[in-house]
């Protein structure tokens, strides 16, 4: 600059640091997403829950999200998938043998709901 007095150097930036804002949890993206596309996530829920036990397993559950081809990634699925899911035993009985039990995840979609209209995300 000394040499040149009409020459300028941008420098590090003005302003300082900023934080970035945080990313929106995968409630409000499905909520934003669903009040954007009129999808009623109740009504979509109730279609794809095949026992009418207010219940949907990880597989139907996933299937429904797929349908309405919601914008969340795996991880966001999966952290859903943790936060409203649920163990319980599935039995199985075959003629001849013993019963078996597995473990099932299912979804409480009601308490999902229940969240997305309470927090008014």
């Amino acid at each position: 600059e000394e040499d040149i007095p009409k020459l300028k150097i941008p420098h590090g930036g003005t302003g300082g640091y900023k934080e970035p804002k945080p990313l929106p949890t995968p409630i409000q993206k499905l909520t934003k997403y669903a009040t954007e596309n009129n999808v009623k996530l109740k009504d979509l829920f109730i279609v794809f829950d095949k026992e009418k036990l207010d219940l949907l397993t990880e597989e139907e559950f996933r299937a429904s999200l797929k349908h309405i081809s919601a914008p969340l990634m795996e991880f966001e699925v999966l952290k859903l998938i943790k936060e409203f899911g649920k163990k319980q035993e599935k039995s199985t009985e075959e003629e001849g043998t013993t019963e078996e039990t597995d473990q099932l995840i299912v979804i409480d979609y009601n308490a999902l709901i229940e969240v997305i209209t309470t927090t008014n995300c």
